[in-house]
């Protein structure tokens, strides 16, 4: 929840996957999007020589967080 914060979005509620598929539906999406999208990994970024500033998602809110204090 933390985290949600710190990046300015709103905390979401459990749901069952038939709340997800009418949602999608109104969205023009795809359930699979929602339900398989939670870990990504930026290999092509890192294939390319792509330099991250931060190694650690966390480290990153925390910059995050002490840019908007």
């Amino acid at each position: 929840m933390k985290k949600m914060i710190i990046a300015g979005r709103g905390g979401g509620l459990p749901a069952a996957r038939w709340m997800l598929e009418i949602g999608t539906f109104f969205m023009r999406s795809e359930t699979e999007l929602v339900l398989k999208s939670g870990r990504v990994l930026p290999k092509r970024l890192l294939a390319e020589g792509f330099d991250f500033q931060w190694d650690d998602f966390d480290e990153a809110l925390d910059d995050l967080a002490l840019r908007r204090k």
